[in-house]
């Protein structure tokens, strides 16, 4: 079955686990990179030179998979909407990396999937019951733990991450829509290409492109690449399993991003991160758990590609 006619939540369940796996991995290496570079380069030139690498690999994938003939077969409305609101997401991410230990920004970008289901209610017409709404409440209540509001440890900061799991939920709403009815590769050359104009009109207008030397341009080449070969990994995943069986593996991002954190900079997880990703995972897996027995994780229950951006 070619790459177009798999449908959605087909396929081998242990390939969809090792592919999610990987493509997680790829994330926190990207996002660890970024972290790295975000207070030398401004976001428009990571995004620009990540967008480069994206479109001709994922032109490539097209030509093998139908041929480029097959660029046609997708709902521009929606490409444009995922992509405002995916950029919107990785900027504010990238916003509150310069300040943030990477790993509680990670964690507080977990609050996408509170959001989605929110979210599902006025823009999908799904209905929300008390157990789930409970349980969003109780999983922003993790988010508050993290971000310690009203204390002196309290990061503005933050709110950049709060405002990334935002976008990233409607981002993902759009992404689902697309994942059902266009190829991977499709949907991956669409929607960087339109990233890849925005972002050459804003290094030009606004002036922002720094000069690179050899080990800068190996850094945001590096995240150019992990975060492409994630987000094609993460697609094809979610093609061969239903997001309840994958969503979990989603929060082993935040032992990477805890591992990653405390190698490259020395950061000790604190009290109050601990404690509020743990809420905030109770709270993400009990939802999975009621839409997967309301067999409702269509669109609410995608919640993976958590910075498909």
């Amino acid at each position: 079955m070619t790459d177009s006619a798999k449908p959605a939540g087909q396929g081998s369940p242990v390939v969809a686990i090792v592919l999610i796996s990987l493509s997680i991995a790829a994330f926190a290496v990207s996002d660890a990179i970024v972290k790295w570079v975000a207070g030398e380069y401004h976001f428009t030139q990571i995004i620009l030179i990540r967008s480069l690498v994206a479109v001709p690999f994922a032109l490539i994938l097209v030509a093998r998979s139908g041929g480029l003939r097959r660029l046609g077969f997708v709902s521009h409305r929606i490409v444009l909407m995922r992509v405002v609101f995916g950029t919107t997401s990785f900027i504010t991410f990238i916003e509150a990396l310069k300040v943030l230990p990477l790993a509680e920004t990670v964690a507080v970008s977990f609050a996408g999937p509170l959001f989605i289901t929110a979210l599902s209610v006025p823009l999908l017409k799904e209905k929300v019951g008390p157990r789930r709404w409970a349980a969003v409440v109780v999983g922003f209540i993790g988010v508050l733990i993290i971000m310690e509001p009203g204390t002196a440890v309290f990061q503005p900061a933050a709110l950049w991450a709060l405002a990334s799991a935002a976008f990233y939920a409607l981002a993902a709403i759009a992404t689902r829509k697309l994942a059902v009815a266009t190829s991977t590769s499709v949907i991956l050359v669409w929607v960087n290409g339109y990233i890849l104009v925005i972002m050459a009109l804003g290094v030009v207008l606004l002036d922002t492109w720094v000069a690179m030397d050899w080990m800068g341009l190996v850094l945001l080449l590096g995240i150019a690449f992990a975060s492409t070969i994630g987000q094609y990994l993460g697609v094809e995943a979610f093609r061969r399993a239903a997001p309840s069986l994958l969503a979990p593996f989603d929060y082993v991002a935040l032992i990477w991003a805890g591992l990653l954190g405390f190698v490259i900079w020395h950061d000790v997880p604190s009290w109050s991160l601990v404690a509020g990703s743990a809420v905030l995972v109770m709270s993400g897996l009990y939802i999975l758990q009621r839409e997967r027995a309301l067999a409702r994780n269509a669109v609410t229950g995608y919640r993976g590609l958590r910075r498909w951006r």
